[in-house]
């Protein structure tokens, strides 16, 4: 999933749902130590940066490319910390900080078929502000994001969710420049494993909880195309 940075959300799909732009991203990264310290504290066990030397950004995967359409295999937990496990986390790290919309990513994004996805911090930051997915952020502020950490989802499970629900426009990494209005649960329960195999628990919701249910639908072969109630084209800049 990804945030429109260039202001070019289509007022079709921004409804009352927009936001104020640059003035909230300033925001969200001022509330960016705090949110971190926050979640240390909490024990959420923030992921750090790529443990390997060399920077590896792997192509992100479009349609029609059979992964992304295809069931995923669960990671076994003795596999977690193996090396080509944590080699594959590494290179998803550094794949999603390349992409200046980017706040969630998943395996199969890159071509690999496992249940595993990285967001960034950037999403609890935003739920600290107002929680719109709609951020309108200006150009010069993109390379922010190179500062946020990321969380590692492992064989992740939903174990709840809200009945209640909020309708927004997504948009996908590997389906540039369309967005979609798709209506999520509010609230979701997970269930997962963390890069160093040790299980969590705990529940997100706002935009983080959307952020889950997007990429969790990656795991599962499920594209915004397939939930968007609406679906508009927004050429991207450049």
């Amino acid at each position: 999933i990804f945030l429109e940075r260039s202001g070019a959300w289509p007022s079709a799909l921004i409804g009352s749902e927009r936001c104020g732009g640059g003035r909230e991203r300033r925001k969200a990264r001022r509330n960016k130590a705090a949110t971190q310290h926050q979640l240390c504290v909490a024990g959420e066990g923030i992921a750090p940066r790529s443990e390997y030397s060399e920077i590896m950004v792997k192509p992100i995967v479009k349609p029609p490319h059979n992964v992304l359409r295809s069931a995923t295999q669960s990671v076994p937990v003795a596999d977690i910390t193996g090396e080509r496990t944590r080699k594959l986390i590494a290179d998803m790290k550094d794949t999603l900080r390349a992409a200046a919309d980017g706040v969630g990513l998943a395996a199969p994004q890159i071509g690999v078929g496992l249940r595993i996805f990285v967001v960034s911090e950037e999403a609890k930051a935003i739920d600290g502000t107002r929680g719109d997915a709609h951020m309108r952020i200006h150009a010069n502020d993109a390379n922010s994001k190179k500062g946020w950490e990321y969380y590692v989802f492992i064989t992740p499970v939903i174990k709840k969710q809200s009945r209640q629900k909020r309708t927004m426009a997504e948009g996908c990494l590997s389906i540039p420049g369309k967005f979609g209005e798709i209506s999520r649960a509010d609230k979701v329960f997970l269930e997962w494993y963390d890069e160093h195999a040790k299980k969590r628990a705990r529940g997100f919701s706002k935009f983080s909880a959307r952020v889950i249910q997007h990429e969790m639908d990656h795991l599962d072969g499920v594209l915004i195309v397939d939930r968007a109630k609406k679906l508009m084209h927004v050429p991207r800049e450049g």
